[in-house]
């Protein structure tokens, strides 16, 4: 909004203050000329609240964005960690299954073993007995 300048006002003054009516009428037009682009004080108030009013709102629109991207983010790596948990799941039932497989087996090794040496030892034992019996 242009300031407002009172032409015919300011060339009466400057008329009255001794200077041809032409000359005043020449000073008034420059200096409204020259005044024309300024701003009130009212005017650059105005238009700062309204600048201040859009920055808000793309800054708001900015942060929802980002509070947007932030969810689906979030979503992602929550998949992406449930994903990855029931892998691990997985390979270590298969693991649990495996280790329970070789202990099995390692038990049924054991109690061969076992019978074996109780077998070598009733054979011991009798060797023994037949040993004493010839003298």
């Amino acid at each position: 909004m242009a300031r407002t300048f009172d032409t015919g006002k300011h060339a009466r003054a400057i008329r009255g203050g001794g200077v041809p009516a032409p000359a005043a009428d020449a000073i008034v037009d420059v200096i409204a000329e020259a005044t024309d682009s300024l701003v009130t004080d009212e005017f650059l108030r105005n238009e700062l609240a309204q600048m201040e009013e859009r920055m808000t709102a793309r800054l708001d629109l900015g942060i929802e964005r980002l509070q947007n991207e932030m969810v689906g983010q979030t979503e992602r790596l929550r998949n992406e960690m449930a994903n990855q948990t029931a892998q691990l799941r997985t390979e270590m039932a298969e693991q649990a299954g495996q280790l329970r497989t070789e202990m099995a087996n390692t038990r049924a090794e054991m109690w061969r073993a076992m019978y074996l040496s109780v077998g070598v030892m009733a054979a011991i034992a009798g060797i023994a007995l037949a040993i004493a019996e010839l003298f």
